[in-house]
């Protein structure tokens, strides 16, 4: 999954929630972006952005956002898993 937290773009499976004991460190993430109401998502393979520009890969991410992050949409972010485990199935993990 790639992502933009504030202005920076990365790539990696830095907020992969399918990682054991992930849940506690994406839940404090995706909290914050939602109280702050700032952060989108997109469901589309990227292609790999570490050889643009920081503001070339910001622009590659924004055309694939589809979603915006509120309590809503937080459930289609958790379905994006592999075994589609929603946000209570991984709390409980």
């Amino acid at each position: 999954m790639s992502g933009l937290i504030g202005a920076s773009p990365f790539d990696g499976p830095l907020l992969n929630a399918n990682r054991d004991n992930r849940y506690s460190d994406v839940k404090r993430v995706l909290d914050e972006a939602e109280k702050k109401a700032n952060a989108s998502f997109g469901i589309s393979v990227l292609p790999f952005t570490s050889n643009l520009t920081p503001a070339d890969a910001k622009l590659q991410m924004e055309k694939q956002i589809t979603h915006h992050l509120n309590s809503t949409t937080r459930v289609i972010f958790f379905k994006l898993r592999n075994d589609a485990m929603g946000e209570s199935a991984q709390a409980s993990n």
